[in-house]
């Protein structure tokens, strides 16, 4: 299936032919990256990025997005240290015109010099986006923490100062050198012609000139260094900690046992520091393991987010879980548990063709074998309690270890906490050093790489209203060895008041937190074991629950799913745990100025009604409800009546057999059919909220329609024409006006009314700009007919993405819950092109008019008021 050759120019081709979706991605992977830049060059492999976006030999600036999203496909490109990355994904009909643009991108980019000055601005936005986010400038500080030398130590998207300088006559040096065609890979995955594919990348790319390649030399970091510890005091909210030791890169035979140590360690809700400080003692608000396994060295880190006052005892706990795994090791049932969240991660992650090319790409960055990650799973299943306890006390020690901590008080009793933990973790380890550890000496589980079969078996769809009224939708397929469950109750935000606003958060947060039958820990256990998912969400109108799982897994990953639907104890000890979660993340929204701007225009827009409440609620409604609250919303939305039901994968008549039967004994009730009435706005209105950033977010806006609003389609056309890279906002914003790096039109459907409008994120003195610039473009709809190739694209584009965002199994059955919950016909998921196609100029004219006509709603938040 695989295969791999050279074009006579030394551009390596990968492609990977399967029928699964009718969708081709094109990618082509660069082995260049931020780290290879060298002194006064960074940030310039991300501005070549952006910069091959705007224009080359054949299209205009702009032109290049239009043509692909009028294809129905998709396009963006990323950075990082050792790769720079453009990917297409689009329908296989459409696989020509990918290639050839993708060819135009990386062949024949023209560097305008009027297009270098305005894409200055918009990565200069980007920066200033970056150094708003804590938690981009928590990883900044990890990085310089670990790598004093190595130039992973900068940061990918460079520096302004950088960015202001650059010249043309670098940039087209700089490209010539680097981004020739013997270190290009072309990944193609999908549904394609091998024998057209290769004769059209012939007749492409392998005519592109090829430069000599500028050899780069990375410095490398000392062997043995003291522990670093980065502390600083930033105007954000939550505490963020990073505890990292150097490891090597992932060529090194260490690497797999880091991995599974990693997982072991905090992977999954039931990993050992995830249920320690997260389930059990409730001192962090997430935490994670991770390995950093780049082309050089890297680094095995923990990271958590907390308040600060809980700073010492979260540290402790990490302290003295890697010690008693430096001491007894891990158990084999850890490793097992290990290897099956990575075999199911191994089938989710190809479950699209663009997973499959992330993952052969990255396999060919690093190892020159795209299809190593099979030799890989291989060494996973191969590693041992003994191995993995070497590790552990190979490196994760203070020699080599960083420690870097973000906070938004206290800057010196943070760095003194961190240094004081530093040295009791040393002393600890000198005395561990002194023990003999014993480890389990028995032989791991096998994982297999497991392919998703290129001509699945697809079953018709059965749809069944139940005698209770609820719905029951099977759609089974072969497409992939897993199966997503759905369902959903109809109430949510729509049965909250301003007094317990945040309700239906709190009863889905402690929905798994433990069943008649298990525990908490116990059901998280066998969660994990099981590599499958049980997670609960909670909207305008619904809550529910959706599961997924591997088919093999099915049988016990269904017993567990009925029990939580059915049997939830909602455990006091838990309740008040994440009671105590929700108050910081309530108190971390200022991190988050986009949206507190979203929910101050919804408080307006909704005036009235429930959509207006924080579906998170406030301190003093989360501080209010009761368990016994949130068992009677349990009781008022969870019964036989009020659900609609949907599974989608590779699963047999029993399977859905059973599920009915189950959910037919929940306890008796009604259907919820509750109406609102929706207040009249009589006044545009602009309501503006002081918060000291670098960057303004501005919400522009008006009424929109319902879900059940004839001209649904004609809004998401109208949407379309704003959207997307080819889109008016983005051209006439970001590519021609420079105000700001993320641009986008915002549009929601409740049961009874919803919003139309704009997001932008820009720097304050141009939010006046931003503001005048998107009231002429709302306008303009109001006033005029798109063109007939502005409604093609946006029909192509919006038909395109729906296809494209179908291709997992959990999507699918999302797509059709979602419809079905509100009596809406399931056929809507597969005649979407039928109804954005019968869309005319004329009636996207008729709906701007009829939305312009609203009163207009502005919010904003930032350092300035930008009116």
């Amino acid at each position: 299936m695989l295969e791999t050759y050279q074009l006579r120019n030394g551009m390596k081709v990968i492609l990977w032919p399967t029928k699964k979706s009718p969708v081709v991605t094109v990618q082509a992977w660069v082995r260049t990256g931020s780290a290879d830049e060298r002194p006064g060059e960074e940030g310039i492999s991300h501005f070549i990025e952006h910069l091959l976006f705007k224009g080359t030999r054949k299209y205009k600036v702009g032109e290049i997005a239009s043509i692909i999203e009028g294809s129905g496909g998709e396009l963006n490109a990323y950075t990082s240290f050792d790769q720079t990355v453009f990917h297409i994904t689009i329908s296989k009909e459409y696989t020509d015109v990918a290639i050839d643009t993708l060819n135009e991108m990386i062949g024949y980019p023209q560097f305008d010099k009027i297009e270098i000055d305005n894409e200055r601005e918009v990565v200069i936005e980007e920066i200033k986006r970056s150094n708003d986010n804590p938690h981009r400038q928590a990883s900044r500080l990890l990085f310089e923490g670990v790598y004093k030398k190595h130039p992973y130590k900068k940061p990918v998207i460079g520096y302004e100062q950088n960015i202001r300088e650059f010249s043309r006559e670098s940039i087209v040096n700089y490209y010539n050198s680097r981004y020739v065609p013997k270190n290009i890979s072309l990944v193609v995955v999908g549904d394609f012609d091998t024998k057209k594919i290769k004769h059209d990348l012939e007749n492409s790319f392998s005519k592109i000139k090829s430069f000599s390649l500028r050899k780069t030399k990375r410095a490398h970091e000392d062997k043995s260094r003291a522990t670093t510890v980065n502390v600083l005091q930033a105007p954000f909210q939550e505490t963020i900690v990073h505890t990292a030791w150097r490891v090597p890169g992932a060529k090194h035979k260490d690497t797999p046992a880091l991995d599974l140590l990693a997982l072991v360690l905090g992977q999954g809700d039931s990993s050992r520091l995830s249920y320690r400080v997260r389930i059990n003692s409730a001192i962090a608000n997430y935490v994670s393991a991770h390995v950093y396994s780049p082309q050089d060295e890297g680094f095995f880190a923990v990271s958590a987010g907390l308040s600060l006052e809980n700073m010492n005892s979260y540290l402790s706990e990490v302290g003295e879980e890697i010690l008693q795994i430096q001491l007894s090791g891990i158990t084999q049932k850890e490793i097992d548990k290990a290897l099956s969240i990575l075999e199911a991660d191994e089938i989710y992650g190809v479950e699209t063709v663009d997973g499959l090319a992330q993952k052969l790409g990255s396999f060919e960055l690093l190892f020159h074998k795209p299809d190593f990650y099979k030799n890989y799973l291989k060494k996973l299943s191969e590693v041992t309690p003994k191995e993995i306890l070497n590790v552990a006390r190979k490196y994760l020690t203070t020699q080599n270890m960083t420690v870097a901590v973000l906070t938004p008080e206290k800057q010196k009793e943070a760095n003194a906490a961190a240094q004081k933990w530093s040295f009791d973790f040393s002393l600890a380890q000198d005395a561990l050093r002194r023990v003999k550890p014993e480890v389990e000496k028995v032989a791991s589980k096998r994982i297999k790489s497991r392919e998703i079969k290129s001509s699945p078996k697809v079953t018709p769809i059965h749809k069944e209203v139940l005698t209770t009224g609820s719905k029951f939708i099977l759609s089974p397929n072969q497409q992939a060895p897993t199966v997503s469950i759905r369902i959903a109750f109809r109430g949510g935000q729509r049965l909250e008041d301003k007094m317990n606003q945040g309700l239906s958060e709190f009863f889905t947060n402690t929905w798994t937190a433990g069943t008649q039958n298990h525990s908490e820990s116990e059901l998280l256990e066998k969660m994990d074991g099981l590599a499958m998912s049980i997670r609960p969400f909670a909207g305008r109108n619904t809550v529910g629950l959706s599961l997924t799982t591997l088919t093999s897994n099915l049988e016990k990953a269904f017993e567990l799913f009925k029990e939580v639907v059915s049997a939830p104890t909602f455990e006091l000890e838990a309740f008040e745990r994440e009671r105590l979660i929700m108050l910081e993340s309530i108190k971390q929204k200022k991190d988050n100025p986009a949206q507190i701007a979203v929910q101050k225009f919804q408080e307006i827009i909704f005036a009235g009604h429930p959509y207006a409440l924080d579906s998170s609620g406030t301190e003093d409604t989360i501080r209010s409800i009761k368990r016994q609250d949130v068992i009677a919303a349990y009781k008022q939305m969870i019964n036989k009546a009020n659900f609609t039901v949907v599974a989608v994968g590779d699963f047999n008549k029993k399977i859905g057999e059973r599920l009915k039967s189950s959910l037919l004994e929940l306890n008796a009730g009604s259907a919820i059919q509750d109406k609102f009435g929706v207040n009249k706005i009589t006044d545009n209105k602009r309501v503006f909220e002081k918060l000291e950033k670098e960057q303004s977010h501005i919400i522009y806006g008006m009424r929109g329609l319902s879900l059940f609003d004839k001209e649904r389609h004609t809004l998401q056309v109208l949407q379309s024409v704003l959207a997307g890279q080819g889109g008016r906002l983005f051209l006439e914003l970001r590519d021609k006006a420079s105000l700001a790096y993320s641009v986008s039109p915002l549009q929601t459907e409740g049961i009874e009314t919803g919003y139309f409008g704009a997001y932008i994120g820009c720097s304050p003195e141009k939010g006046a700009k931003a503001l005048e610039m998107l009231e002429i473009e709302f306008s303009k709809l109001a006033q005029d007919r798109i063109s007939e190739a502005e409604l093609e694209r946006a029909q192509k584009y919006l038909i395109g993405r729906h296809d494209i965002g179908l291709q997992k199994n959990s999507a699918l059955a999302s797509s059709i819950l979602f419809e079905e919950i509100y009596d809406l016909p399931y056929q809507n998921v597969f005649n979407y092109a039928e109804g954005i196609r019968a869309i005319t100029t004329a009636d996207v004219l008729s709906l701007g008019q009829r939305l312009f006509a609203e009163k207009k709603i502005i919010t904003a938040v930032g350092p300035i008021q930008p009116w």
